[in-house]
């Protein structure tokens, strides 16, 4: 029979919405309808005060008003529906009152759970981790409120309280699962001496950031997160106190004092936001042997970090030098660096073939671009020989400098090198298409005799990537986003709600809450 009347219901309003696409006129015509009587009226549902009303928002009242014209309807009254509902409230909670789980056998429970240990119900509870998930926090989740016809979040100053709390659990979980993380790394290395990446990422964009982390990745097949240290330069506590100070009175200086002496103040960072990177994996070395009992022997990282010297001057582990292996993906900029500056130093100038070295056919950003790319595939598939590495490297521009009557083919391989395997078919093959001008070829030379030296080279021998710790930043972006400001808190959350994602995956992040 229920079915039936949701069925009814249903065709009813779609019906209607043929009819009319009028909204405020089929409204007006539902409160006419079902307006009750002043003895019919419930008296827990007496009107709401003035006062009252102006309290809630707009969509608040929307909802109340609603609500009192519903509860007054049979269920299988044939009233239209208005344009925000898809089924009757009632209707369908009367509906869902008479499901039962087909596993446990219990009947459907229209309430919200509590959480354990806790007051707080597990919608609210939830409602505000995607919040933070999706980097939206409580200023989108009452847009979607509002969008859907719900009732409204929590208010914003018990969610900020409670994202304290949050933060307490989600820091536990990410401990949890960096101790796991570590302790696999231990078996692959079979030793306490390991290897680990670093690398920094801050809140904003430039080195203005008031907050900023910094995180140490294992590098196995799987890479996961082992540590993480987080830098704060402002408090929100200690920037609302001093509001109290500007009254002058003896009572808010006293507040203003216990204010302080009493919160957990979150500034933990005094120096320049650059420095964030440098201090915080310094502190993560240092505490290493004690968190973990290991230590960090060889660390990939960036050249044009500070942070490897700092690690050499300070010396983590006494008689222990730690080793730097360099990231392939940042020593390949250094050639696209080197060339954009040649380029930008001649300028519009004229070589000496009366030409511009940015002009077609001669070194354009899409060249420099390639240069980058095939230095860093030559890195890869040659890390573990130097000889290799080297001519690989040297092939690059010798290719390049090459033309029909003038051939120094003597570092290609025959697996690419297009006059090679010409040669080897007894085919012509036209350099043109393929060579840059002598010209500017003499002009960058200088570049790939620097950076594509063997003892250049060595730096890079043996080398790994970031490239797990920049995916881990871009997972910690989605929820704490660079155009955003955020708090030290906020920030907090979603560094350590990163780390559980990244180490575990959505999934289990599911099932520990």
């Amino acid at each position: 029979m229920s079915n039936c009347i949701l069925l009814n219901n249903i065709e009813q309003t779609n019906e209607d919405s043929l009819k009319s696409f009028r909204v405020r006129p089929r409204i007006k015509n539902l409160r006419s309808k079902s307006k009750p009587s002043a003895s019919e009226v419930p008296a827990t549902s007496a009107s709401i005060s003035t006062t009252n009303k102006r309290t809630l928002s707009t969509s608040s009242q929307k909802i109340v008003k609603k609500q009192k014209t519903y509860n007054n309807l049979s269920s299988d009254s044939d009233v239209p529906l208005d344009a925000y509902s898809i089924i009757q409230n009632n209707l369908l909670l009367k509906l869902l009152s008479k499901t039962k789980c087909e596993l446990c056998e219990k009947q459907w429970d229209a309430s919200s759970p509590q959480v354990q240990d806790s007051r707080r119900h597990d919608i609210n509870v939830r409602t505000q981790l995607a919040g933070h998930l999706t980097g939206i926090r409580h200023a989108g989740l009452k847009r979607i409120c509002a969008a859907l016809n719900l009732p409204p979040p929590l208010e914003e100053g018990r969610h900020n309280k409670h994202d304290k709390e949050l933060l307490q659990v989600v820091r536990k979980f990410a401990n949890e699962s960096m101790s796991t993380a570590m302790q696999e790394a231990i078996d692959v290395a079979k030793s306490t001496d390991i290897t680990v990446s670093g690398d920094g990422t801050w809140q904003t964009r430039r080195f203005s950031s008031k907050h900023g982390a910094a995180d140490l990745l294992s590098t196995c097949d799987s890479p996961k997160v082992v540590d993480i240290e987080t830098c704060s330069k402002t408090c929100n506590v200690c920037a609302d106190a001093k509001s109290l100070l500007q009254l002058g009175t003896p009572e808010a200086r006293a507040k203003y004092d216990q204010i302080i002496t009493n919160h957990n103040c979150g500034k933990n960072f005094d120096e320049p936001s650059g420095n964030m990177e440098v201090s915080c994996i310094l502190r993560m070395f240092r505490r290493s042997q004690k968190k973990y009992g290991v230590r960090y022997v060889k660390y990939v990282g960036d050249g044009d970090s500070k942070t490897f010297s700092k690690l050499k001057k300070e010396t983590p582990y006494k008689g222990i030098e730690i080793q730097k292996i360099e990231d392939i993906n940042h020593f390949g900029k250094h050639l696209k660096r080197a060339l954009e500056k040649i380029k930008r130093q001649c300028g519009k100038t004229m070589l000496s073939d009366g030409k511009r070295i940015g002009g077609k056919g001669c070194l354009t950003n899409q060249m420099i671009t390639r240069f980058q790319i095939y230095f860093c595939e030559a890195i890869r598939k040659n890390e573990n020989d130097l000889d290799k590495l080297y001519k690989s490297a040297q092939a690059m521009y010798w290719h390049k400098f090459s033309t029909n009557s003038d051939h120094h083919h003597q570092f290609c391989d025959e697996a690419w090198c297009g006059y090679l395997q010409a040669k080897k078919n007894n085919t012509r093959y036209n350099h043109t298409p393929h060579g840059l001008p002598r010209a500017v070829m003499n002009k960058i030379k200088p570049a790939f005799d620097s950076i594509c030296s063997k003892q250049s080279l060595m730096r890079v021998l043996n080398g790994s990537t970031q490239n797990a710790n920049e995916a881990f930043h871009a997972l910690t972006w989605t929820m704490s986003p660079k155009h955003k400001a955020a708090s030290g808190v906020t920030f907090n959350i979603a560094c350590y709600l990163a780390v559980v994602i990244f180490n575990n995956g959505y999934y289990n992040l599911g099932k520990k809450y």
